[in-house]
């Protein structure tokens, strides 16, 4: 248990928070996320050796290349390159290509499943995913942090992703935050074991917002 991830790290580093049950609401234009077409972020991922943040040459490159209907309803189609996973460590994206299609539902940022990467606005608690050791909780922190990446320095709120252990009910110490910037995007994620061990973290290096 002690080694296990608190949450399932995908394709941009925005987080699945849960399940929307009615995914085919209307898109309205979002306040919050940068969605327009030819938007680019590159990700660099860095691995804790010797108490100190190395980088592992692993880097994710993100653009939106289009929209595309289904059902009625318009998403964003997010297209990620990643390379430089050549070991593959299991807690950084697999080298290699991937399409996500995404749209802002309320203030949530959801895939075609209703699936939500990231709540800019709900501060309920919300279950994420159960695993085999207990529950694994995220929740929106709304006061403002200042973040300073590679890519500059960024006013961000956060979600935060923790477990709750099914036996003894007491919260885990392994917690991870999820850092984003108001019509910028993601800018840092922290990546711990469910035992509070520091795997990683994943920053911004460069962007391009139109």
């Amino acid at each position: 248990m002690k080694n296990i991830l608190i949450i399932i790290f995908i394709s941009i580093g925005l987080i699945a928070c849960s399940n929307d049950d009615n995914p085919s609401t209307d898109v309205s234009n979002s306040d919050f996320y940068p969605l327009a077409i030819g938007n680019s972020w590159v990700h660099k991922s860095y691995s804790e050796k010797d108490g100190a943040m190395v980088f592992t040459g692993i880097i994710d490159s993100t653009t939106i290349e289009g929209t595309e209907e289904i059902n009625g309803t318009i998403y964003f189609v997010f297209k990620t390159k990643t390379t430089g996973n050549d070991n593959n460590t299991p807690h950084f994206n697999k080298n290699g290509e991937r399409t996500e299609l995404l749209r802002d539902s309320l203030g949530f940022l959801i895939d075609t499943t209703g699936y939500k990467h990231y709540n800019s606005k709900n501060k309920t608690r919300l279950v994420n995913y159960e695993a085999s050791f207990g529950t694994i909780f995220s929740q929106l922190i709304t006061d403002e942090t200042v973040v300073e990446v590679e890519a500059g320095t960024f006013s961000c709120i956060h979600n935060q992703f923790f477990a709750i252990e099914a036996i003894t009910e007491e919260l885990l110490p392994g917690i991870d935050q999820d850092y984003y910037a108001k019509k910028i995007g993601p800018i840092l994620r922290t990546l711990n074991t469910a035992s509070g061990r520091k795997l990683g973290e994943r920053r911004l290096d460069s962007y391009s917002i139109k």
